[in-house]
């Protein structure tokens, strides 16, 4: 206390507060004697630039405050968060996983009932988590930054997720393996896959099986038909899609697209589809499985908007098949990619069919007599082109063109002239 007040009896105010402001990114969550110190150094002649150098390669030199911010005491309840922390708790964070002073205040922020944990019961947590995912400390850190309130959740909570992941999705169908002499599943293929999922979306731990994810499981096994390996890719590939809600984005989602897209129509537009399970099958199979991206993306600001886009312009059938053949059209901008290649389309094949139609050429030799949506319908990929590829390919393609008329037309006038 007698060097902090020595430091701030000789460093004037002002070199104080543009301390605090320049290095903030360094000194959040400080002590006041590490903000003291630093501001010092600096009025004895210490640049700003070579004290962020010391900062950043020695994170262990700061010692964090016993005192949480003001901010966060202004935003959580009274009770909520420990007025002092304790010391053990600030050497469990800086010592154990070399946290920085502002990681342990952003984590007190998201989480301020960590601040009442004891040391001993963030230590028999961390073990249990690294020993049952098999991650690293650094990982660990990761994960904890990302979402510390995995340390307020029981062992028991925490190993039902776990066994739900490493069991049912991650270690489904072909991959599960058997202990013959205990008859039991082995998970050691499945901790790899596990410590992936989890540090891309940690929240995965804390949904609640019987509510959340079971259900959402048997939606996908038993409405979109997905098999094992097909979930277990989705799961690998886009941990996020467990996150979206069923009763509002998964079912509004796919029965939109199974109504709008998937329901069979005659030439009279009567529905032949016999159940809507096979429309969801077809859900499931040509866009969930496919595009699962699509899946991230809200249904009536995003996904209906460009279907509804497709069917004006080149309707149900054609449609249809676009989506199934090319179901990455509907993870494009509607406004700024793809109505404008649509429009560019429509007016290319317009301007040859008025250029053919002026020179009265012959149809059978032109063949130009494809609307849009026939082009469409035999080549949808051309929507997933850059529209200045697709204008390019377009160019070259009414060049082709305009060499056949030439020549058709030099064939047609000699042939007038030997009759």
């Amino acid at each position: 206390q007698q060097q902090m007040l020595r430091f701030y009896q000789e460093t004037p105010s002002v070199v104080l507060e543009m301390t605090g402001k320049q290095l903030s990114y360094f000194l959040q969550g400080a002590s006041s004697l590490d903000c003291a110190t630093f501001s010092y150094l600096h009025w004895k002649g210490w640049e700003y630039d070579q004290l962020s150098v010391i900062l950043q390669a020695l994170p262990p030199i700061l010692s964090c405050s016993d005192n949480p911010s003001w901010d966060i005491l202004e935003h959580s309840a009274a009770s909520a968060l420990r007025k002092r922390l304790l010391p053990d708790f600030i050497i469990f964070w800086q010592v154990g996983f070399q946290m920085r002073p502002m990681h342990i205040q952003a984590m007190l922020k998201t989480h301020s009932g960590l601040s009442y944990y004891a040391a001993t019961h963030l230590q028999c947590k961390t073990a249990y988590l690294q020993q049952a995912l098999q991650i690293l400390s650094s990982q660990m850190r990761s994960l904890y930054f990302q979402m510390p309130s995995l340390l307020s959740m029981s062992t028991t909570s925490l190993k039902k997720r776990i066994d739900f992941w490493s069991d049912q999705v991650l270690g489904a169908a072909q991959d599960i393996q058997f202990n013959c002499s205990t008859d039991k599943r082995s998970t050691a293929n499945t901790e790899p896959l596990l410590a992936d999922i989890v540090l891309r979306q940690p929240s995965l731990l804390q949904y609640s099986v019987k509510h959340n994810l079971q259900p959402k499981l048997d939606f996908f096994t038993n409405e979109l038909q997905l098999n094992h390996t097909q979930i277990k890719t989705l799961t690998l590939t886009h941990p996020r899609l467990w996150g979206m809600s069923l009763d509002r984005h998964w079912i509004p989602m796919t029965h939109g697209l199974a109504h709008k897209v998937f329901l069979n129509l005659d030439d009279n537009n009567n529905v032949t589809t016999p159940t809507q399970q096979e429309a969801l099958q077809q859900v499931g199979q040509h866009i969930v499985a496919k595009t699962p991206l699509v899946c991230l993306c809200h249904w009536k600001h995003n996904i209906e908007p460009k279907v509804d886009c497709l069917m004006r312009a080149y309707g149900y059938n054609v449609t249809r098949r676009i989506l199934i053949q090319t179901p990455w059209v509907l993870q494009q901008s509607l406004e700024k990619s793809l109505v404008p290649k649509m429009t560019l389309l429509e007016q290319t094949v317009q301007e040859l069919h008025d250029e053919a139609a002026a020179k009265n050429t012959t149809e059978a030799i032109l063949r130009i007599t494809e609307t849009v949506k026939e082009l469409v319908a035999d080549t949808p990929s051309l929507l997933l082109i850059k529209k200045e590829a697709l204008q390019k390919r377009l160019q070259e393609g009414s060049r082709k063109y305009h060499m056949r008329l030439g020549s058709s037309n030099t064939s047609e006038t000699s042939n007038g002239q030997r009759a």
